[in-house]
């Protein structure tokens, strides 16, 4: 059942499917209803995605973004980017148009995986300045809720990416475990943007064994490896603090992670998931007080 010897993102999540495929990995709250992910599941969506990247040219070394609040989507797009060779970067939900340009630009990301409207219209808006984004090939969107009217040639719903890959699984399985088997631990597998403080953001480019090397030592630290794990994903996953609990330390140790619905419900979602673990920053240290 241990994990330990895994140096890769994707072949952690094989890891859990495979010894523990019915356990609850993910939990999302739909219509007041905590609605569960097993691993088995997490693993075939980013399979399932994987394969429909790939039969949009995705490839090793290419870029994919995510912009949206936090979400299974987000989880599987991430993981589904790394299983093709390539890495993934988040970018706030609450950035505006020019600053969702620069990253999309400066990262030369070929796709973008948006939530919703309010996300995908920045991109359509940074699309339509001169100069565009000339390395972008698609935009997928994973609610498409008020768009029916829209046209744009490389929109489409994130579904139908996961449907055309769903039809390719059956063929197509073992070339995704030898994928897996082929990663490279020292590839990047996520670039973190910083704040911009100092500059212009720049993009940290983050391995995956830097990734599981340090998740390892924070559960080893905080004696987290004698417990059975359960957390609340609230902070943006495209910072690493969230990106490390949520992710990382959840593949290394088989924790359930759930997803807050905002910002302003995790005193609520705490009571309601009651997890055992929960990393916070000083903001939401003062707003639990």
């Amino acid at each position: 059942m241990t994990a330990a010897g895994i140096r890769t993102l994707p072949g952690l999540l094989r890891h859990w499917a495979q010894t523990r495929p019915d356990a609850v990995a993910l939990r999302e709250k739909k219509l007041g209803i905590w609605q569960r992910i097993s691993f088995a599941t997490y693993f075939e969506r980013v399979g399932e995605l994987a394969l429909g990247l790939q039969a949009m040219g995705f490839g090793t070394g290419d870029i994919l973004a995510v912009a949206g609040e936090n979400s299974p989507e987000w989880l599987i797009s991430d993981l589904a980017a790394q299983v093709l060779g390539g890495a993934c970067t988040g970018i706030y939900p609450t950035n505006p148009w020019p600053e969702v340009r620069y990253i999309l630009d400066h990262s030369r990301a070929r796709i973008v995986v948006c939530g919703d409207q309010e996300q995908t219209d920045k991109v359509l808006q940074a699309l339509a300045q001169p100069g565009g984004l000339p390395h972008l090939t698609a935009i997928l969107c994973v609610d498409m809720k008020g768009m029916r009217s829209y046209r744009h040639p490389l929109l489409k719903p994130l579904d139908q990416v996961l449907a055309a890959g769903r039809a390719l699984m059956a063929e197509r399985r073992p070339a995704l475990d030898a994928a897996i088997d082929a990663l490279d631990p020292a590839g990047t597998a996520v670039i973190v943007y910083t704040s911009g403080t100092t500059g212009l953001p720049k993009g940290a480019m983050l391995s995956h064994a830097a990734l599981i090397l340090n998740a390892r030592r924070m559960i080893a630290r905080h004696g987290l490896d004698r417990i059975a794990r359960s957390s609340l994903a609230y902070l943006p996953l495209c910072h690493v603090a969230e990106r490390e609990f949520s992710t990382v330390m959840q593949l290394i140790d088989g924790a359930t992670v759930s997803f807050a619905e905002s910002i302003d419900t995790v005193l609520q979602d705490l009571r309601e998931v009651e997890p055992n673990t929960f990393i916070g920053v000083p903001r939401i240290w003062e707003k639990l007080r």
